[in-house]
């Protein structure tokens, strides 16, 4: 389509995006929705009402740290695998690190 119109493809485009952000907004609520209703059944005798987004707050927080240090800790590992790949590399090889065949 796009090789017989820009306007027609733009809105095939728009239109997949459109589902696509439905489908992530509904999934949004839906875990909003069952996280409250998984604390409000748990903690009820221990936490009021009112206090319950204030823990979902927090849990969000702590999703979102947690999610940052493995981000960070997957490119240390990935970058210590490549490391160890090429130092193994150069060794079956029996190249020397300043040697000019060696492409890194």
């Amino acid at each position: 389509t796009a090789r017989r119109s820009y306007g027609e493809a733009l809105l095939i485009c728009f239109r997949g995006r459109a589902f696509s952000a439905v489908l992530d907004i509904t999934s949004f609520v839906a875990g909003v929705i069952i996280l409250y209703v998984f604390i409000h059944a748990t903690f009820t005798p221990v936490v009021s009402a009112t206090e319950i987004p204030m823990l979902m707050v927090g849990y969000g927080f702590g999703a979102s740290f947690v999610a940052l240090f493995m981000q960070l800790g997957g490119g240390i590992y990935t970058k210590a695998a490549d490391v160890g790949a090429d130092f193994v590399g150069k060794l079956a090889q029996g190249i020397p690190e300043d040697d000019p065949r060696n492409k890194r």
